[in-house]
């Protein structure tokens, strides 16, 4: 009963996401993606077998808590939305966080330093690659976010911008971008920056060891194209990584993972 604008398809077997995946590359799609995690793993493997049989890229927000992780990794993503809760999976009492669909990286700072290396080894040789959305997921921890916030309300000062961006759209982003000392109680606070500080130590370590990750910045959370550099930003302050490989993060390894030459 689909129409368009009337939200998603929902499948619920292996066959209807096959089907679906088919329709969706006969009516022209350059890459499937799935929502969320709330199904087993099998009835997204049926999804991205077909579109790698097409020579599609796969892009999955395996958010569990159905499919997440490793097993979103072993369904055929090549690209997981949200890092694909892999927090959940390296913490130190995995089922604590089972049922954890949050986006914001509370569970890493559980994070177990063996689990984790276990996770990077996982994701080098399977060649997924996590897409953080800091600035949406993690919103308000980065290291640079006072600067962040002052060049989003710069960027709506352009009369380009407010030519086509509503009010409303950008009061959304604003209030997205809120510094979390004045939504979180202190506890809260403390906890969650753990929680970051670990999520990028786990972004560092995965592509230190050959491992790749892709730049985003969600939507609603940042001004449309400025997002995607101060995602950046943050992969070179906060992640340490090398500019060389930020830059990649938003150019070759994109298009490998999508399957795009």
């Amino acid at each position: 009963n689909y129409k368009p604008g009337d939200g998603g398809r929902i499948v619920r077997t292996p066959d209807e996401a096959r089907a679906i995946v088919r329709y969706n590359i006969a009516s022209g799609a350059d890459f499937i993606g799935t929502n969320d995690g709330n199904a087993p793993p099998e009835v997204f493997a049926a999804a991205a077998d077909e579109a790698h049989k097409a020579g599609l890229g796969v892009v999955m927000r395996c958010v569990g808590p159905g499919t997440r992780g490793k097993e979103c990794v072993l369904a055929g993503a090549d690209v997981m939305i949200h890092t694909g809760e892999i927090g959940d999976q390296i913490a130190k009492d995995p089922d604590k966080w089972k049922n954890y669909i949050g986006l914001p990286p509370d569970a890493y700072c559980d994070m177990d330093p063996a689990k984790e290396k276990d996770m990077v080894d996982f994701l080098v040789h399977h060649n997924s690659a996590p897409e953080p959305d800091l600035m949406a997921a993690d919103r308000g921890f980065g290291s640079t976010w006072h600067r962040l916030q002052q060049e989003t309300i710069d960027d709506f000062k352009d009369p380009a911008m407010l030519a086509y961006y509503p009010a409303y759209s950008i009061a959304d982003v604003i209030e997205n971008q809120k510094s979390p000392e004045t939504y979180l109680p202190p506890d809260k606070l403390a906890f969650r920056k753990c929680g970051y500080d670990n999520h990028v130590k786990f972004l560092h370590d995965l592509v230190t060891a050959g491992g790749q990750i892709v730049a985003a910045s969600d939507i609603t959370q940042t001004p449309p194209g400025l997002g995607l550099h101060q995602e950046m930003d943050l992969f070179q302050t906060d992640a340490k990584l090398p500019p060389m490989k930020v830059l990649q993060t938003a150019t070759k390894w994109v298009a490998d993972h999508f399957h795009m030459k």
